[in-house]
């Protein structure tokens, strides 16, 4: 996931022409492949493909465009298989919210998929399928996709044996799949922060609460749109889905609903661990203030009489002086006392509770 921004809003330029394609300043290298299969055949090349989808009854192609900077390459794509200008835009603008658009031709569905560079980065993918074709834009380079290209080159599963639709499915299932690792690490992190929390009153333990905390944000940041934006594949008329495409959609959507509430839950578990981290700072800091208090207290008469007997008296000028300043036992005397009262303190102290040796801080 992209790192979670303080400001949410995308940056956006009120001069921009809604239909006119943009290429962000950060875009990769374009990099075009294609297959082209049906149940019994497979072809797959790299650019261009050769013919157009439809020339061949019941065959399927799938136009896969790694990185966007190729504006050309991205606008021969898109009157290939006939993407309207606001879904090539869409394409286009990686800073799009993830969502489900229905045209009268062809299906947008835009998402966003883990990478391989950290926890918390993610690219944008769209995702345009139609009656015989499938063009998937991604917004890195880097085969993410890989598993989907297996299955195909080796005929797995109804892949080949399906529609444009299901190939469809395939893609987002694999997208999908790939949350469930980042979610495993972020639960494995959770349970061994819990424990730190409960051992030890660390201040740095926030900090890594933080950044969980963060980490969190961004994964349910990511799969909030998949969340809102599948099941309308369901709820909608969309005619390019047969119902055995959405029996394996709805599976999909239950990983999405499994997922959503792991992060839920997470939040919520990191929310709870931070107040209890901050409660058993409060805690300990009030057991050493208590303590210092105590101490202060226990000081307190033991500094004034060792401010009494410190004064300067003068035997010769009156009766009245210290009897101790003559006395050959007096200092000892004076620390005796002291030592009587300081303990005497300390036990009244403990009785009371104010004092609990041994317990853990």
């Amino acid at each position: 996931m992209h790192p979670v921004p303080s400001d949410p809003l995308p940056r956006h330029d009120p001069a921009h022409v809604p239909d006119v394609l943009r290429i962000g300043p950060n875009a990769q290298a374009t990099e075009l492949t294609w297959f082209r299969y049906t149940e019994t055949s497979l072809d797959e090349g790299s650019g261009l493909p050769p013919t157009r989808p439809g020339d061949v009854d019941g065959d399927v192609l799938w136009i896969d465009v790694q990185g966007l900077a190729d504006r050309e390459t991205i606008e021969q794509v898109g009157d290939l298989v006939g993407l309207h200008p606001l879904a090539l835009v869409d394409v286009a603008h990686v800073e799009e919210r993830g969502k489900v658009e229905l045209y009268p031709d062809f299906v947008l569905v835009v998402v966003r998929m883990p990478t391989a560079s950290g926890l918390v980065s993610t690219e944008q993918v769209a995702v345009c399928f139609g009656g015989g074709w499938v063009a998937s834009f991604q917004e890195k380079r880097g085969d993410r996709l890989g598993p989907v290209r297996d299955r195909i080159r080796a005929g797995r599963g109804r892949i080949r044996k399906a529609g444009a639709d299901h190939l469809a499915f395939a893609l987002m299932d694999a997208i999908v799949d790939q949350y469930f690792p980042i979610a495993q690490e972020l639960g494995t992190r959770v349970d061994d922060i819990e424990e730190r929390v409960f051992a030890s009153t660390d201040a740095g333990i926030m900090d890594q609460l933080h950044e969980l905390r963060r980490d969190i944000a961004g994964l349910r940041r990511a799969l909030r749109p998949l969340k809102d934006g599948m099941p309308q594949l369901l709820r909608a008329e969309v005619r390019l889905l047969d119902d055995e495409t959405r029996r394996y959609l709805r599976d999909t959507i239950d990983n999405l609903l499994l997922l959503g509430d792991a992060a839920e839950h997470y939040r919520e578990a990191v929310a709870s661990l931070m107040d209890v981290h901050l409660s058993r700072l409060s805690h300990r800091m009030n057991e050493v203030m208590q303590l210092l208090s105590v101490i202060a207290t226990i000081f307190l008469p033991l500094t004034f009489l060792a401010g009494l007997w410190g004064m300067n008296f003068d035997a010769s000028s009156s009766p009245m002086y210290m009897p101790e300043t003559r006395w050959y036992f007096g200092y000892p005397m004076a620390l005796l006392l002291m030592l009587a009262i300081g303990g005497g303190m300390v036990w009244l102290f403990w009785r009371r509770g104010w004092l609990r040796f041994g317990a853990r801080r």
